[in-house]
């Protein structure tokens, strides 16, 4: 059996190419890796941002409603309600009729 020179030439592209998309496959790997961790990486910081963008929206809303609440306590006068004063001494009570002399009341009626 001879062998033809095209049959070698053959074989030895089909090594070729067989021995080169192994190695393109191998770098396909490394690149695919490559591109799976920069959108990994990209997704977090997307995300580590929205997380971060909600909380200081919240924060703000609380804070907001600590601040309202704070001014509706603080608009009242601060000075304190004065206190409730002491009560007066009870003033003696004299009865004019211990000062005077009693009249009889009928005797009047009758005269013109």
């Amino acid at each position: 059996m001879k062998v033809k020179w095209w049959h070698v030439v053959l074989a030895i592209l089909l090594v070729f190419l067989i021995y080169k998309f192994k190695e393109e496959r191998v770098a396909d790997k490394g690149l695919i890796r490559e591109k799976v961790n920069t959108i990994i990486a990209y997704e977090k910081k997307q995300s580590q941002l929205k997380c971060k963008q909600e909380a200081l929206e919240t924060a703000s809303k609380v804070v907001d409603s600590l601040f309202n609440v704070w001014s509706v306590k603080t608009s009242f006068d601060t000075t304190g309600r004065p206190g409730i004063p002491n009560k007066p001494n009870r003033p003696e009570f004299k009865s004019p009729i211990e000062n005077k002399p009693l009249k009889p009341l009928f005797d009047s009626l009758g005269k013109k």
